[in-house]
């Protein structure tokens, strides 16, 4: 219906809705993208950035679809190619990892849910038959032997939500 809508305004209209959407979800997301870039209020923002993201490019398509004939003078001229050229480049080093190595992060967290369940007890600062006990009292079947990972295979659960029953506080 809205999209109907949309479609049936006038031609200055559309250009002006698509041109303000694109405008004001650009500075949302670039906005969020800078939050999320220096890790300040990252799990508030991240959502939101991904899924303005997907608005931003409908915003974008109907941005191009009511100004082609102006947009298509742009993308003739030799500093949009040039633009163009260093934006792909960039985004190619990015995406293909040319700086090589795996994530850290990554690195760390599969480190720690194939760690031995003791290992990691300590490693979160909880006595292992403390841990034991809390799982226990969650219905978590465990050997006390096997991974975070084994641990939560075996009871159908996230790794993460058995790391965060092992390193809860005592009810």
């Amino acid at each position: 219906m809205f999209l109907t809508n949309i479609l049936k305004t006038e031609k200055s209209e559309a250009k002006v809705l698509a041109t303000s959407m694109t405008a004001l979800l650009f500075i949302v997301i670039g906005g969020s993208g800078i939050l999320m870039f220096f890790h300040l209020f990252e799990s508030r923002v991240k959502e939101l950035h991904e899924i303005l993201g997907l608005l931003f490019v409908a915003a974008i398509l109907f941005h191009l679809f009511y100004n082609w004939g102006s947009m298509r003078r742009y993308f003739s001229k030799q500093l949009f190619l040039l633009s163009a050229l260093a934006v792909i480049i960039t985004t190619a080093v990015f995406v293909f990892n040319a700086g090589g190595g795996e994530n850290p992060k990554a690195l760390i967290i599969e480190s720690v849910l194939a760690a031995p369940f003791e290992e990691v007890s300590h490693l979160l600062g909880v006595d292992p038959e403390d841990a034991k006990r809390r799982l226990d009292t969650e219905g978590i079947t465990h050997s006390g032997q096997g991974s975070i990972t084994d641990i939560a295979e075996t009871n159908k659960r996230s790794p993460f939500e058995v790391i965060q029953l092992i390193h809860q506080k005592e009810k």
